[in-house]
């Protein structure tokens, strides 16, 4: 049964794009034995901005599943699985088969938002893990041309038939926390990712559609944020084009495999020559561009170049006493290159080992930030016993290898309270540009969070008011200056929402950090959703009538209940009388049957959609009641 105020709900989704992962039973192991098993517990959040203003807060009815290939087939097989939900509270605890040796795949997923893919390389068992995120929302994809689309245009899908969908593009730069797994693939080599979308996609019944049968392909598309541009290579010299190469991830095993070569469209879809490489890696090209594929399933699609050859770190996690910790977590992350390694549980002697982007040669910028022969900067993250430990950022030492071989010895890294992550304070400074990349925004929200860490300790560390750790307005220059409190990572968020004419524009941008950022930071505005509320919506005798074609049209009481509910994304035509389902829609509410009669004090609401005069895609809202 839908819930009250659903209407709500769907209108909120179809105005915005919504944003945001770092009890119960299941998927039946049947071993209670803590030997052969992994704890896994968190906290799960969900994000929210609304109106030009970002809320978090914790997220319900998570679905966790936590899985391990035990017998190495490639496949999750019964007994190789355990699942639980969040509660009120975004809690979760739930403890799963595992085997030494494995990697443990633990998943976030809830309807309507970005799926969220955690690995963890198992050494030792008997431990918990603790794992939190903070979910982001997908964007809903709308009919256009001969294909499916976000309202922002920047990821789509055609040649499949599907009753709705829903998608989103990533920046591997600024939401590195949103990566499935690690920066590798299923052949030891590192990865740079030059931007990485989910598609979540549903049939006519409403079932997920997670690969195509028959030798059937569609092409998916997403946007490359320009800050990725400098890593672009072309696969395939001469043949007019930019091939590039694309990977899906693999939640059975937890890893990313290559599909083969993609290829650089513009935003009218044509192949981009590959004559405009050297302009696209200067950041010179003028329009945006896009990675094509063809897919014959859908999940998370990553567009990647490999680096065959890297190095690798090892060490001994002690205790203050100097004795070796078993069953703690490592995470190992570049400061000087975008990417996070398989955090990986330490042996019953506390030794770990993981796999690290190498450094670079004189004149090689392998990551493509335009800083050649960088010697590497790792950040490693120790959790065990309900507490985080980090060290020091680490030069890399010259060199290549492969765990357990030609890799950096550390020796003994001593777990001290010194080394105890805290809440602490971060000034940080920087500049909002509007979507032209040369004017700054002025009067915008920027806020300033950790995803992971409790709000209210958070709130009681701020050493000013609590609204002063929170967020800042940029001055008459788009220049903000304020400090923000984190405990393991800070994320930086700017919103802005303006009204040109009578349509209102919602912008958004953002940035991850694991350090508190020395310099000045730069944060790039970039259109969200537009929308306005034109209203020609009215009713006669049960009959309602507006101008132009709607998307939706939805009755509910006037205590807010949804009475009745019909969808077409192809558009319907005016008027309709209430109960009936137009030709080419559906009826989305009630499930089968009659609705309610239509009473006086219901609300009648539609929705359609329009484009301006920058050619975005906006939508109308309208209302109107039944008078008495």
């Amino acid at each position: 049964m839908k819930r009250a105020n659903l209407h709500i709900v769907v209108m909120m989704t179809l105005l915005y794009a919504i944003f945001a992962c770092g009890g119960g039973g299941g998927g039946g192991n049947g071993d209670d034995d803590p030997d052969s098993q992994i704890s896994v517990s968190g906290n799960v959040k969900e994000s929210i901005l609304l109106m030009g203003t970002m809320s978090t807060n914790p997220s319900d009815g998570v679905t966790i599943r936590v899985s391990s290939d035990l017998n190495q087939n490639g496949s999750i097989d019964t007994g190789e699985s355990e699942t639980t939900t969040t509660n009120s509270n975004g809690d979760y605890s739930v403890e799963a088969p595992a085997a030494v040796g494995t990697t443990t795949v633990v998943s976030f997923a809830k309807e309507g938002y970005a799926t969220v893919i955690r690995t963890v390389k198992v050494q030792s068992l008997g431990n918990a893990v603790m794992i939190g995120c903070t979910l982001k929302q997908l964007y809903e994809l709308e009919a256009s041309g001969d294909g499916w689309q976000d309202q922002g245009n920047t990821v789509g899908v055609s040649g499949i038939n599907i009753s709705s969908g829903y998608a989103r593009a990533f920046n591997p730069v600024t939401e590195t926390s949103q990566f499935p797994g690690s920066f590798s693939d299923d052949q030891g080599n590192m990865l740079i990712s030059g931007v990485f979308a989910e598609f979540d996609l549903k049939d006519e019944s409403g079932n997920p559609i997670r690969a195509l049968s028959g030798g059937q392909t569609a092409t998916i598309r997403m946007q490359v944020p320009k800050s990725t541009w400098g890593v672009i290579k072309d696969e395939t010299a001469g043949n007019s084009q930019i091939d590039v190469p694309m990977y899906y991830f693999n939640e059975d095993t937890g890893q990313w495999s290559s599909s083969g070569n993609g290829w650089l469209v513009d935003a009218d879809g044509i192949a981009i020559d590959e004559g405009q490489l050297a302009a696209i890696t200067g950041k010179t090209y003028s329009g945006k561009i896009y990675a094509a594929s063809e897919a014959s399933h859908f999940s998370y699609w990553n567009v990647d170049w490999p680096i065959d050859s890297h190095a690798c770190i090892t060490g001994v996690i002690v205790d203050d006493q100097g004795a070796p910790v078993s069953g703690a977590v490592v995470h190992v992350q570049g400061i000087t290159y975008t990417g996070v390694s398989t955090p990986t549980a330490t042996d019953a002697e506390g030794r770990f080992c993981i796999d690290v982007m190498r450094n670079e040669d004189a004149g090689e910028d392998l990551d493509g930030d335009g800083n050649a022969g960088e010697t590497q900067q790792l950040l490693i993250t120790v959790f065990t016993d309900d507490t985080y430990y980090r060290f020091n950022p680490i030069p890399l030492a010259d060199g290549t290898g492969t765990c357990p071989s030609g890799c950096m010895e550390m020796g003994l890294l001593p777990l001290s309270a010194a080394g105890e992550l805290q809440i602490q304070s971060c000034n940080i400074s920087g500049t909002v540009w509007e979507p032209d990349g040369v004017t700054g925004a002025t009067d915008v929200m920027v806020f300033g969070t950790d995803e992971i860490a409790d709000h209210q300790a958070l709130m009681d560390a701020c050493p000013g008011t609590p609204g002063s750790c929170l967020f800042t307005t940029t001055d008459g220059s788009g220049e903000f200056d304020f400090s923000p409190v984190y405990l393991s990572s800070l994320r930086l968020m700017a919103t802005k929402m303006e009204e040109i004419g009578d349509i209102y524009y919602t912008y958004y941008a953002q940035n991850e950090f694991v350090t508190c950022p020395t310099g000045d930071v730069d944060l790039q505005l970039e259109l969200l959703s537009c929308f306005k509320t034109e209203n020609t919506l009215s009713e006669s005798g049960g009959v309602i009538s507006w101008t132009g074609t709607a998307d939706i049209l939805g009755v509910s009481s006037s205590s807010g209940d949804l009475k009745w509910m019909v969808i077409s994304l192809g558009g319907f035509g005016s008027p309709l009388t209430y109960g009936t389902v137009p030709g080419g829609a559906e009826q989305y509410f009630p499930e089968s049957g009659s609705p309610e009669a239509l009473e006086a004090g219901d609300m009648i609401y539609l929705i359609s959609r329009f484009t301006d005069a920058d050619s975005n895609t906006c939508i109308n809202y309208q209302t109107d009641f039944v008078d008495p």
